[in-house]
């Protein structure tokens, strides 16, 4: 499982998804920094999120 889609799992928890991929945090924040500049969001609302959690959804549904 993809870090984004752990980190909206456990609701923006760096130190959960540390955890679940043995990970350390710093390297979660890395990429998670490299991930918001590339989708330009920086996924702190709701709304944010929402539509990344839908759009893995509706992947895994196609």
């Amino acid at each position: 499982m993809s870090f984004l889609r752990l980190y909206l799992k456990y609701d923006g928890s760096v130190q959960r998804v540390a955890q679940e991929t043995f990970v350390h945090r710093n390297t979660i924040n890395y990429q998670l920094a490299k991930i918001k500049k590339i989708l330009g969001n920086s996924l702190k609302t709701f709304e944010e999120r929402f539509k990344i959690i839908l759009a893995f959804e509706v992947r895994d549904v196609l």
